[in-house]
């Protein structure tokens, strides 16, 4: 069973590092072009420090934590080849209510290559299941309208 608080405010100031290498399954593909040049995807570095963001919450809160996604802002700025590690820190910098603020860093061995921001909301899987039931209801009923 997941239990919402109304306070989150001992969140601020959190943080979580981790530290990975580049493999296969990190590599941008999507575009024929690049596949052969063997580089870390933007999609798989957010894949990576949501992940974090989601470690980090589970660590400080203790229990299951459905904390949706509502807003981001990636910056993915350098080129970090296949085999060399990469380092993330994510950050809660604000939480108002069960809304939390995070911030972020990425490094490669050599340089800076990602930074960002990124709201995530806590939510119980009760609340999710009830959207959804309201969600399919409507469509039911529109389904039926026509």
């Amino acid at each position: 069973m997941s239990i919402i608080l109304n306070n989150f405010t001992f969140l601020k100031g959190k943080s979580l590092k981790k530290q990975f290498k580049v493999q296969e399954s990190d590599l941008w593909t999507e575009n024929d072009e690049v596949k052969d040049i063997a580089v870390l995807s933007t999609h798989s570095l957010q894949t990576h420090v949501y992940g974090l963001s989601h470690e980090l919450l589970q660590r400080e809160l203790g229990y299951q934590v459905v904390a949706a996604m509502v807003n981001s802002h990636f910056n993915h700025f350098g080129i970090t080849p296949k085999g060399m590690a990469v380092t993330l820190e994510v950050s809660i910098k604000d939480v108002y209510g069960n809304h939390l603020f995070f911030s972020f860093e990425i490094y490669d061995e050599m340089e800076k290559i990602a930074s960002g921001t990124f709201e995530r909301v806590l939510v119980s899987a009760d609340y999710l299941k009830r959207k959804v039931k309201d969600k399919r209801k409507m469509m039911i009923n529109i389904g039926n309208s026509i």
